[in-house]
């Protein structure tokens, strides 16, 4: 709970999903772990752990005659149905905002986000390629270029990313980084202006080549041992793929044009639609809301 990356994603979630199950962790907190008793892990069991919501996927030296029955033999013992539950949709909130959490700490981490689209969408493969661009290709991609960067660039972080993040309810446009405490509000600048740059320009015939290559190309090395093999196939269940996925990925990639990319970048990338967590002692910044974290905080009133 100290660590500034905790803080600012557990900021981010409430902020921008309110009372919504999205904004709570999935690890409880302090006071709900201590409360949780015997009967209740057993009610818990009796009610989500039904057979008829289990999705099973395996990968390895054995044959489907073998894995039916063991896999019987296993969960005999669950429950035959779960109870009912439906979690409700949810559209990101705190569109604009920054928010400060101050704390003694060398760095600044920044993490950001803003609403993006679900897995299901039909401009998903585009968003890829967008993505990748931004701030999903690693020394390839434009914020690493932007806070990074040789030469004329800023050297302002180590490292800047992105990514595209699905909810079965939801999605949101994902980018984080640290600085030092002292360029926090450069870097949020920069940053922001590269969102800005996309939304309004979109990106690069070469960018768009140079995206898809990478994306069906390194795809390959997911599938290298038999857990990454069964996590595959486990996405294709729990994200209704289909089973010829794998068969139809590069040509879905490949299919992207131009014109589909540049309507995702206008469609999602809006600097004015950020909402912003910074943790650290940022300097330089203008209208930011402070936030309180948890015992030894230093508060100070937003400008």
């Amino acid at each position: 709970m100290s660590q500034p990356g905790f803080l600012a994603r557990r900021k981010l979630a409430e902020t921008m999903f309110g009372t919504h199950p999205y904004s709570r962790s999935p690890n409880g907190t302090i006071p709900s772990i201590r409360k949780i008793a015997v009967a209740d892990m057993r009610r818990f069991v009796k009610d989500r752990f039904g057979r008829d919501q289990m999705l099973v996927t395996a990968a390895g030296d054995i044959t489907p005659a073998e894995l039916g029955p063991a896999l019987d033999r296993i969960f005999a013992a669950l429950p035959a149905k779960s109870a009912p539950f439906a979690v409700p949709p949810v559209t990101p909130q705190g569109a604009g905002q920054t928010i400060t959490i101050e704390k003694q700490y060398p760095q600044t981490l920044i993490t950001m986000a803003e609403p993006g689209i679900k897995r299901n969408d039909p401009d998903w493969y585009a968003g890829q390629i967008v993505n990748y661009t931004l701030g999903g290709g690693g020394f390839q991609s434009r914020l690493m270029e932007d806070v990074r960067g040789a030469g004329s660039k800023k050297g302002l972080s180590y490292g800047f990313s992105s990514a595209f993040v699905p909810y079965k309810e939801a999605g949101l446009v994902l980018a984080g980084g640290s600085t030092r405490n002292a360029a926090a509000g450069e870097t949020l600048g920069v940053v922001k202006a590269e969102f800005g740059k996309m939304h309004d320009s979109g990106i690069t015939e070469a960018e768009l080549k140079d995206a898809k290559t990478y994306i069906t190309g390194s795809f390959a090395l997911t599938l290298t041992s038999t857990d990454r093999l069964a996590a595959t196939l486990m996405q294709l269940r729990t994200q209704d793929l289909g089973i010829d996925y794998l068969d139809r990925r590069d040509a879905l990639i490949n299919g992207v044009t131009l014109e589909d990319a540049n309507k995702v970048a206008a469609r999602l990338l809006d600097p004015a639609k950020l909402t912003t967590v910074m943790v650290g002692m940022p300097q330089g910044l203008e209208g930011t809301t402070p936030a309180k974290a948890g015992p030894g905080d230093i508060q100070k009133p937003g400008k």
